[in-house]
């Protein structure tokens, strides 16, 4: 039986995929700094980023900002690493 871990990995692991099929909406990996230094990348921690290619969640879901906010602790990480 798969544990609560193992179907969030699966997910995952589809979300690029569904993402690809839905067409409007952009699914990526990216990196997460360790530190608040944009070009420092201490770890070999990654997070699935997805906003949509229109960006109607407006700015504050961009990359820069959802990594900003969570090494902040403002908000909860967007994807999974």
């Amino acid at each position: 039986m798969m544990c609560h871990r193992d179907l969030l990995a699966v997910l995952a692991l589809l979300l690029p995929l569904i993402a690809l099929v839905v067409g409007n909406i952009n699914a990526e990996w990216k990196p997460i700094p360790s530190t608040t230094d944009p070009g420092v990348v201490a770890n070999a921690q990654f997070a699935l980023i997805v906003k949509a290619k229109d960006d109607r969640f407006g700015t504050s879901n961009n990359y820069n900002t959802v990594v900003r906010d969570y090494l902040d602790g403002r908000r909860d990480l967007i994807g999974f690493w």
